[in-house]
């Protein structure tokens, strides 16, 4: 459902007589916000499109493409062993001259499917053949049965 939709029957329900907190609980928002939605329908005021908030990213499209095909390259540079948020922040300073929080990277990363991630460490003791029959053999004994 859009947010017109639901703001059209929040508005209905108003009008049939609903509180502002038993709409709220039905919908899942804040009797506050059911207010405000409420005040925007009486005086006629359109709805606020999500692309008009905040401040427009300093990487065009073309950038983020360019800047997901050189972390879909293999690294060249051992100084960052895996794609972070301060690697990438390193990387989009180096190639677009854009400085970025860090704490802003995790989006521009989840805008393009990425996450931020560590390989699992793996203990150096660790003996595989021991392993995988675990994984095969024990494991699914152990395992509950559904």
């Amino acid at each position: 459902m859009k947010k017109e939709e639901r703001d059209a029957l929040i508005y209905a329900r108003y009008q049939e007589g609903y509180s502002q907190a038993e709409i709220g609980k039905f919908y899942g928002l804040c009797q506050s916000r059911i207010s405000a939605i409420l005040l925007e329908k009486k005086r006629g005021i359109p709805p606020r499109s999500v692309e008009t908030r905040g401040a427009k990213s300093r990487l065009s499209d073309q950038d983020l493409e360019q800047l997901r095909e050189i972390l879909n390259k293999p690294m060249e540079d051992e100084s960052f062993p895996y794609w972070n948020k301060w690697s990438v922040k390193q990387i989009i300073k180096d190639t677009f001259d854009v400085d970025y929080h860090e704490n802003y990277i995790w989006k521009l990363m989840e805008k393009m499917n990425f996450t931020s991630q560590r390989p699992q460490k793996k203990d150096y003791r660790q003996q595989s053949e021991i392993v995988e029959r675990f994984k095969n053999k024990d494991a699914p004994a152990i395992k509950k049965s559904e």
